[in-house]
């Protein structure tokens, strides 16, 4: 994980995605990325419940903006701090 984007939803960060991906940090997690696989659903629902780590979810990404990856950052910055 490079890049975590800690703001909040609906403040250009589907535009931010599209612009990290053009900058090689693909894959980029975003809350689209539930929509288009609700499965996806429940795993983040564990990690609300503190049965499963955030990382853990998002494993093989680069980069995540929005929510859900935007609250679990505190998580995310532990997790993936070099």
């Amino acid at each position: 994980m490079k890049v975590i984007g800690a703001g909040l939803p609906r403040t250009g960060t589907l535009t931010q995605k599209a612009a990290l991906e053009q900058l090689g940090l693909a894959p980029c997690y975003h809350a689209v990325s539930v929509l288009a696989d609700l499965a996806q659903a429940r795993p983040w629902g564990l990690a609300l419940e503190g049965e499963l780590r955030a990382a853990e979810i998002l494993d093989g990404y680069a980069a995540t903006l929005d929510w859900p990856g935007a609250y679990h950052y505190m998580e995310l910055l532990a997790d993936f701090q070099h």
